[in-house]
């Protein structure tokens, strides 16, 4: 693929128009023995609006951005959120539609919604082609509250931008959220070179996201698109480039930073330090690793969805690596794992998206063609199956009827063993999110995780009242 379309990649990974989808189930091995999934669909959803091109998740909340949606201006975007009520012992809560979060001030494909993230009464959510005074397409970010003005209601509280930006930079492409700290990617920032990109790091204070830092490391190269996936947990930043050529050309490159101790920042120094720059295993030109990213504790997830099942081989099945932060010393965030699959089908694009919990992860792979051009998949990884740190798949989740453009694992998120996979060109019901869950495990080791022998159960068992 040429740098040109790989560029489009990076925008939001758009382009699904034409899609034609269907609901999605999946049922690995035996008959599942306990469901709490669910099919959420948008209310009011109308064709191309690309509902759940993006989704995140956490503790009964669910957010799904419709990026394309047209309210105020055509193509503004807007972000549903959906959230589950009360449960009874051994019955789920129902999931229900809570409020659409748009734009005080929605404009003409602004595109809210091209990445999100939730966390406790917060949404945040990127309007990257948002035209504003630095320019064209410079972007915005706009946050949320949840029960602002009333009960329910998810309210805008802000929208920001920064004066220092230009047209084309498209910041809030990318987006990470943890406590009172949120990273943004801009990919078209111009500061080290052309598109090479930027993340700027905000924190909370009063009633207002104050900017602490702004990265853009001095190895970038114009195109790299650092910025494109952004990852945050605490002190630690992790941020892909993906077309990054420092290995290779499009090869592509995680930068991971660490928030600079309270007193060596207040003499004067950067309140973000870059510690490593990962390449993974084995890359080779093309790879577009860094394209997602994803943290939990001390472990990294990133995609490479354009890798080969073999140097040259051209089949772009995809990988995930996995990498963990003092394997092979202190803060080395060394390489754990390197993991493709042996079922997709065509050029299934693993790592296009990933999420990680504890020690699940997920990754889409949403053009899988196995149930047809762009049906897609996504896939499910375990830490401790196959080993210490096997990250071994046990699971491949896919349709039931798989239809053409489906992208199915186009985004995921996982909270605890909840994993929420969207499936943006289901032109059934314009769009839709699966939110699944595996069957109570039958052999449970110390870390709380089953074996893989019988691999995982996950079902979708019913729609969202």
């Amino acid at each position: 693929m040429s740098r040109t379309d790989k560029t489009d990649l990076g925008i939001g990974r758009i382009a699904l128009a034409g899609c034609a989808c269907a609901l999605a189930t999946l049922l690995l091995g035996a008959p599942a023995l306990r469901a709490e999934e669910v099919v959420l669909e948008a209310s009011d959803g109308a064709m191309n609006d690309d509902f759940g091109q993006v989704v995140a998740l956490q503790n009964g909340t669910a957010a799904i951005a419709a990026p394309f949606r047209t309210g105020a201006a055509d193509e503004s975007g807007a972000v549903y959120l959906f959230a589950r009520g009360a449960r009874a012992p051994g019955v789920p809560g129902a999931w229900t539609e809570q409020a659409t979060a748009v734009a005080d001030d929605a404009g003409l494909q602004d595109r809210l919604g091209i990445w999100i993230d939730v966390e406790a009464d917060r949404l945040v959510a990127g309007a990257p082609f948002y035209d504003g005074l630095p320019g064209n397409e410079s972007g915005a970010v706009y946050s949320f509250q949840r029960d602002v003005p009333m009960m329910s209601d998810w309210g805008q509280e802000e929208r920001f931008e920064e004066p220092t930006l230009s047209g084309g930079d498209f910041f809030g492409g990318a987006l990470a959220l943890d406590g009172d700290t949120l990273a943004v990617g801009a990919i078209g920032d111009g500061t080290i070179a052309p598109s090479a990109g930027a993340a700027y790091v905000y924190r909370r204070e009063a009633s207002a996201w104050v900017l602490e830092d702004k990265l853009a490391p001095l190895e970038l190269q114009d195109f790299a698109f650092f910025g494109a996936a952004v990852a945050l947990e605490g002190d630690t930043l992790a941020v892909g480039a993906y077309l990054d050529d420092g290995v290779a050309i499009d090869a592509g490159a995680v930068y991971v930073f660490e928030r600079t101790p309270p007193e060596i920042a207040a003499l004067g120094g950067p309140s973000w330090t870059q510690i490593r720059i990962l390449t993974g295993s084995m890359v080779q030109p093309g790879d577009n690793f860094g394209f997602s990213v994803a943290l939990s504790g001390d472990i990294l997830v990133v995609g490479a969805p354009l890798r080969d099942s073999s140097p040259g081989a051209g089949d772009e099945i995809g990988a995930i690596y996995v990498f963990q932060r003092d394997a092979g010393g202190i803060d080395n965030w060394g390489e754990v794992a390197r993991r493709q699959v042996d079922d997709a089908v065509g050029a299934a694009r693993l790592g296009w998206s990933v999420a990680i919990a504890g020690d699940l992860a997920v990754a889409g792979a949403p053009f899988d063609a196995a149930g047809g051009v762009g049906a897609g998949a996504a896939y499910a990884f375990r830490r401790h199956v196959g080993g210490i740190d096997g990250w071994s798949e046990t699971a491949r989740l896919t349709a039931e009827t798989p239809l053409v453009g489906e992208a199915f694992g186009f985004n995921v998120a996982v909270f605890g063993v909840d994993a929420l996979i969207g499936a943006p060109g289901d032109s059934t019901v314009n769009g839709r999110a699966l939110l699944l869950r595996p069957a109570e495990p039958d052999v449970v080791f110390g870390d709380g995780f089953e074996n893989s022998d019988p691999p995982d159960v996950w079902t979708v068992v019913g729609a969202a009242p």
